[in-house]
């Protein structure tokens, strides 16, 4: 009975000492980084980060050109940077090897006039010809596209229009919330808003 409860103590002593380490959360890396095509913010896209052990790391371009990438690899570090015409109708889908990575992309039928074309040479880190060094903890970085003679121009991001196509700004709809306050949609902007339309007869 004695060794029992000897056990029981040691084992909560030990469970308390574990947990009670009061401050900051453990740190992670975190890579943050701006991507400019002929010196103009690449609003569409995405990067791929090839580290040594070909570990891969991908993230999407905001709006404003920038990423981040947490617990990306270390290191020297090889960047790809492509971007893809958005389409609602998918071909069927294309598959490059990186290494012993499949990195997959899906081929679309056509792109929006709004599309902004990379040149293709920088899509494949390994032939891209850019590198960043990224130490541990938090890093940021610029990443420069040079546009060549013959390669797309490079325009900023169009301003959004109303309308109801993907990527425009939805119509303002506004009227009483629950409360008998007006509740409008625009105010609600930078938040995911789910809209439910029902009605009877």
């Amino acid at each position: 009975m004695h060794l029992k409860w000897s056990v029981l103590i040691a084992v909560s002593l030990g469970a308390g000492v574990l947990g009670c380490s009061p401050g900051l959360p453990p740190a992670i890396d975190v890579l943050q980084g701006t991507v400019l095509y002929d010196n103009v913010r690449v609003w569409q896209g995405q990067v791929t980060l090839l580290g040594k052990d070909n570990r891969v790391a991908v993230a999407s371009l905001q709006p404003d050109g920038t990423f981040r990438v947490e617990h990306p690899p270390l290191g020297l570090v090889r960047i790809g940077v492509a971007n893809y015409p958005q389409s609602n109708h998918l071909a069927s889908g294309s598959s490059a090897r990186i290494g012993s990575f499949d990195h997959r992309q899906a081929v679309c039928s056509s792109a929006p006039a709004s599309f902004l074309e990379l040149p293709s040479r920088y899509a494949d880190p390994l032939d891209s010809g850019l590198t960043v060094h990224v130490e541990p903890g938090e890093s940021q970085v610029v990443v420069h596209l040079q546009r060549g003679k013959n390669d797309p121009p490079a325009f900023p991001r169009p301003t959004h229009r109303i309308g109801v196509e993907v990527g425009d700004l939805a119509p303002e709809i506004s009227g009483p919330d629950l409360d008998g306050q007006t509740l409008r949609l625009s105010e609600q902007r930078g938040k995911v808003v789910a809209l439910l339309f029902w009605g009877h007869w």
